[in-house]
């Protein structure tokens, strides 16, 4: 049986959740996939975040996912809100790692 070990939110128990030193503690402590949750700021860019996409200091989408590409580990994208997934979509083909998932709580999102 081979086992996937997926760090949650980037691995919110090493640092603060969907950060850049969380998905760096979740790649040295040998994470096989990094989730993270995907919002769009106001200006419109892509950031990590689980609940605001304005929240102070909230790390970009595509400076995690050189991150995770550098380590090549694979990524599992939370969409949080509608009307991000073709920008996602679009970063993960520039920047995304081996292996992608990407699951949104909304299907037609989901399927774009």
């Amino acid at each position: 049986m081979t086992h996937t070990r997926i760090a949650h939110r980037g691995f919110a128990a090493v640092a603060e959740e969907n950060s850049l030193a969380a998905i760096e503690g979740a790649l040295r402590r040998g994470a096989d996939m990094i989730e993270i949750d995907v919002r769009r700021r106001a200006d419109g860019a892509l950031v990590l975040h689980h609940d605001s996409g304005d929240a102070p200091g909230a790390p970009l989408f595509a400076d995690a996912l050189e991150l995770i590409a550098q380590a090549t580990n694979s990524v599992m994208v939370d969409l949080k809100e509608g009307r991000t997934a073709h920008d996602v979509a679009d970063l993960l083909s520039r920047h995304a790692p081996g292996i992608t998932t990407v699951c949104s709580g909304n299907p037609d999102e989901a399927r774009t």
